[in-house]
């Protein structure tokens, strides 16, 4: 918001551009209304003359838009602007710089709020809660959503001939899938053609509740399983793979092992859980047959684990006299995976992804060689359904672009005469980036027209050159 604030202060024109007022010095709200409009634009009633930086306007009715206030938080009308309330419960009290709505579901909206984190309403904005579990940084610019992400959270536990699945809720999904595969699995993913993955048909039940009971497995064997989600008719990729090897309960041991081992799968990130064991005052936990600590809980995080790479755990338990239980528990293994879901811009850590819930959150800076101390202005995403989203972040040296979810960066300027970037609006049916700048608006084909196009974005102006502008919006039906 820095940024945005710095151009503001430069000059005193104010600019519509697709409904977006943009204040300037001296404060408009204290001055006569002498402005001229272009024929066909019509001024909203109720709405206070501040600085605004971002819309959000409902697919469905167009009568429904949001706008983010440098004054109050947000500004919600649902009769085209004839008429504006604040929507701000639960809000800091603090300007809201950037607003994402839910494509599927225009109640779900999630908010940046420059010092404040990143807040999310699922009814419509009456209220408002934060997400800002794992931000290092809560000077929040921006914020952008991926519909089309697999599910988080993906857990498997052992039991005797049994493994239960379970994962966690994806917004807007009307199905979930679950897969297993017994050879062959690591690498492979349930769409590649290799492997021996299988679909389990899911009931109703098992569908809302998010977890399966997979029965009728041998003892000794290590099962894989992955999970999708589907939302809008379109499948997920496949979330991060977990495994169990189901054991039989024990009998006869001088100490008992922890039975119900369970790894639940976060990015970069797995938790192994277990049931208490007769008489044990502590448990000891292994990775590929090393111990990586010990605990007297009944979790254990194991923060060194990696995305794309498989760990097998297990745990023992230790009683009062120092014994370990004379056999481990049953196997688990994790694949961590990358999560893609909810995308953070900050003022000087860059950009975060998690979970839709902000789970399982991560810096995602690879790449992003910014002068300002990784400074985003702007988040726009291209959600692909099936594969990673491609996003562009707007900062004070151009534009980045990525294409694998966020996980690498590359620069994205050719002929943008002007790297300040403070706003970004994205046409999906035309391919068409639209950025703007202090230096007015410039626009580049995003999409390449050919699968081995190596070239970088060609950047054109559109004039306006002396606008300083800071938000675009792209009408969905007439771009």
């Amino acid at each position: 918001m820095e940024g945005r604030i710095n151009s503001i202060n430069k000059g005193c024109i104010s600019l519509f551009i697709v409904l977006i007022l943009l204040g300037c010095e001296p404060d408009p709200r204290n001055q006569p209304d002498t402005t001229l409009l272009q024929p066909g634009w019509n001024k909203s009633g109720a709405l206070s003359r501040g600085s605004f930086f971002a819309l959000a306007t409902d697919p469905a009715d167009p009568n429904i838009v949001y706008a983010a206030s440098s004054l109050l938080g947000v500004y919600k009308t649902t009769d085209g602007g004839a008429t504006w309330a604040a929507a701000i419960s639960g809000l800091p009290g603090r300007p809201v710089g950037s607003l994402q709505m839910d494509r599927f579901n225009p109640s779900i909206l999630y908010a940046a709020v420059p010092g404040g984190g990143v807040y999310v309403t699922k009814d419509g904005a009456q209220g408002w809660a934060p997400l800002n579990q794992g931000l290092t940084q809560t000077s929040v610019h921006a914020v952008a959503f991926n519909p089309f992400a697999p599910p988080t959270g993906v857990q498997v536990a052992a039991g005797n001939g049994l493994n239960m699945v379970k994962w966690n809720a994806v917004p807007n999904a009307t199905e979930y899938k679950l897969y297993v595969c017994v050879a062959g699995c690591v690498g492979t993913s349930t769409s590649s053609g290799s492997g021996n993955w299988q679909e389990r048909i899911l009931i109703a039940d098992q569908i809302t509740k998010r977890q399966y009971s997979d029965e009728g497995l041998i003892n000794g064997n290590t099962y894989y399983y992955v999970v999708k989600s589907i939302v809008g008719g379109a499948a997920s990729p496949d979330s991060a793979m977990v495994s169990a090897v189901p054991k039989a309960p024990p009998t006869g041991l001088t100490v008992e092992y922890p039975q119900a081992v369970t790894v639940t799968v976060g990015n970069n990130q797995a938790v192994i859980g277990w049931n208490s064991a007769k008489d044990a005052v502590s448990y000891e936990i292994y990775k590929g047959g090393i111990s990586i600590g010990q605990t007297a809980s009944l979790t254990f995080t194991d923060i060194s684990a990696q995305n794309g790479i498989r760990a097998v755990y297990y745990v023992k338990a230790k009683i009062s006299n120092g014994s370990l239980s004379d056999q481990p528990s049953a196997e688990v293994s994790a694949v961590p995976g990358p999560t893609s879901a909810l995308y953070v811009g900050t003022a000087e850590d860059g950009v975060f992804v998690s979970g839709p819930d902000g789970e399982y959150r991560s810096a995602v800076n690879t790449g992003l060689t910014t002068s300002d101390g990784l400074d985003i202005d702007e988040l726009v995403i291209d959600p692909v359904a099936g594969g990673p989203p491609t996003l562009y972040a707007g900062t004070r040296d151009g534009v980045y672009r990525t294409k694998d979810g966020g996980q690498t960066w590359t620069a994205y300027n050719t002929n943008l005469s002007q790297n300040g970037v403070l706003s970004l609006a994205y046409d999906p049916a035309g391919g068409i980036l639209y950025a703007g700048t202090p230096a007015g608006i410039f626009k580049t084909a995003a999409k390449e027209l050919f699968p081995l196009n190596l070239l970088d974005a060609n950047w054109q102006a559109l004039g306006l050159g002396s606008f300083s502008v800071t938000a675009i919006a792209v009408d969905p039906l007439a771009p």
